[in-house]
């Protein structure tokens, strides 16, 4: 799993006995901002919005991998032996995609799929010159 993307170690994964979707608690409160404030004044009293989120439940296969009995046979090694990372791999490649661009619908919400971009200031980048 490390091996593909690096994300993992930033994902929240809640694992649950039933596989059901969970009910989490939200708090919006991107619009406040911490404030300076001169000696002996009381800071103004703003309240938290809470809401909710539904987090859905997936579960990762890899799938079926099928190997002929002549390769099998002609390897001289045991099935476990020879597709024992394939699974691992598989999933891992997956999680990966969608770590970055997952839908939040029908699949874990990806870091990027919600993300916008936006340059401030002047742009400092300069042109190059001929001499």
């Amino acid at each position: 799993m490390k091996a593909f993307g690096g994300l993992w170690p930033y994902a929240d994964v809640i694992n649950t006995s039933t596989g059901n979707p969970l009910q989490w608690p939200t708090n919006d409160d991107h619009q406040h901002l911490g404030a300076i404030l001169p000696e002996a004044t009381r800071p103004t009293m703003t309240d938290f919005t809470f809401g909710t989120a539904t987090l859905g439940a997936w579960l990762y296969a890899s799938g079926v991998a099928k190997v002929s009995v002549q390769l099998l046979a002609g390897l001289g090694v045991r099935p476990e032996q020879l597709a024992a990372g394939s699974p691992g791999t598989r999933i891992g490649r997956k999680v990966a995609a969608v770590l970055v661009t997952g839908a939040g619908t029908t699949e874990p919400l990806g870091y990027c799929t919600n993300a916008t971009v936006a340059v401030t200031g002047a742009d400092r980048r300069r042109s190059p010159t001929t001499t």
